[in-house]
């Protein structure tokens, strides 16, 4: 698509700002990604609107489909607000992710799962601020927890995909009891999931042939089971010294390789669980 050069736009904003309407800099600047690149750094556009900040912040959430929070705050009147109450305005978000370890108002919280339920598809949230009302009014394509207990099932909502991320379990010993607990109790409410993922620290306090081991006897016994279970291992201690490939195929033996994953190392094999269904046990590593 064809477009005007940053300085020639640069040139612009300026001979916009030396005439002083601030409106009229407004629509300039927000006019497109382009005019905002050429402006942001400007001081004098920066002088001009330092009134107007709160204007600005209310217009961000207009186009907002994917929205990540990685920020505490305590109060309504957050200057944070204004997003929100604009990304809930628009109706539009298709994805929310909310980083671990923050504190959010949980009736926020219920606000944006209430009014964007209909939009809302992909979402990756901390165990601690699932509620009832988010198993109650939402139906995603993928669902991510973080810090996972054993009372997610109590809250969690309808969803396609189900990702488990949960170092704080994997660090103890009853990490696969625990695991357990929470797969059974998850097919028990959600028996229409096509498949679980869980992601897995590589640290010294796991043994990574023992972990695969222990959940494809799991699904062998489990009456019920997903189309598709992903073990994904990731690099969380930088002092991990990372398996070789011919390693990696060690710890699969039975495993067939796949190929098709360029980013990491994959491995496949179907396992009949203990009741009428298969699933493909797939095991991912790092490269």
């Amino acid at each position: 698509m064809p477009c005007l050069s940053r300085d020639i736009l640069f040139d612009v904003g300026e001979k916009i700002i030396e005439n002083g309407d601030s409106g009229i800099v407004t629509r300039f600047t927000l006019s497109g990604k382009q005019s905002l690149q050429a402006m942001k750094n400007d001081q004098k556009c920066y002088k001009l609107h330092k009134s107007n900040l709160k204007f600005f912040t209310s217009c961000i959430g207009n186009s907002v489909i994917d929205f990540h929070i990685n920020f505490t705050f305590y109060e309504p009147t957050s200057k944070y607000q204004r997003i929100i109450d604009k990304v809930i305005d628009r109706k539009q978000l298709e994805s929310l992710s909310i980083a671990a370890n923050l504190y959010i108002p949980i009736t926020l919280l219920n606000k944006l799962f209430t009014n964007l339920s209909s939009t809302l598809k992909k979402v990756s949230i901390p165990d601690r601020w699932l509620s009832s009302t988010f198993r109650d009014v939402l139906d995603l394509d993928s669902l991510t927890v973080l810090n996972a207990s054993e009372h997610l099932p109590m809250f969690c909502c309808k969803t396609k995909s189900f990702t488990i991320d949960n170092m704080k379990l994997f660090q103890k010993y009853i990490v696969i009891v625990a695991l357990r607990r929470q797969l059974s109790e998850a097919m028990k409410y959600f028996s229409l999931i096509e498949s679980i993922k869980y992601n897995i620290p590589m640290t010294f306090k796991i043994g990574i042939r023992e972990t695969i081991a222990s959940y494809n006897e799991f699904i062998k016994k489990a009456v019920k089971i997903p189309p598709k279970f992903v073990l994904s291992f990731y690099n969380f201690n930088l002092m991990f010294i990372f398996p070789t490939f011919n390693e990696y195929k060690q710890f699969c033996e039975g495993f067939e390789y796949n190929e098709s994953i360029k980013n990491g190392y994959c491995f496949c094999k179907n396992v009949q669980s203990g009741g009428s269904e298969s699933t493909v046990l797939e095991i991912q590593f790092p490269k």
